[in-house]
């Protein structure tokens, strides 16, 4: 359950970061505001979001791996 959880959730950050390139050209470079303004500005929430989902998803890796705690410390 939770590994699918993780991959939905991994999927859904990937599509997030393409939108954000994709709203940043659309604003940057052919100077369009309006839509990708505003799907930007959503999407960055979203990002947040599913990027906690992403570290609560991936603490005991994090916990393990990274700040090199076991969990019986």
């Amino acid at each position: 359950m939770k590994s699918m959880l993780l991959r939905i959730v991994n999927i859904l950050l990937i599509i997030s970061v393409v939108l954000q390139a994709a709203t940043i050209i659309a604003i940057k470079v052919f100077g369009i505001f309006n839509l990708p303004g505003e799907a930007h500005e959503w999407n960055g929430y979203a990002f947040g979001v599913l990027l906690i989902a992403h570290l609560v998803l991936n603490w005991p890796w994090i916990r393990m791996n990274i700040l090199g705690r076991s969990n019986g410390k």
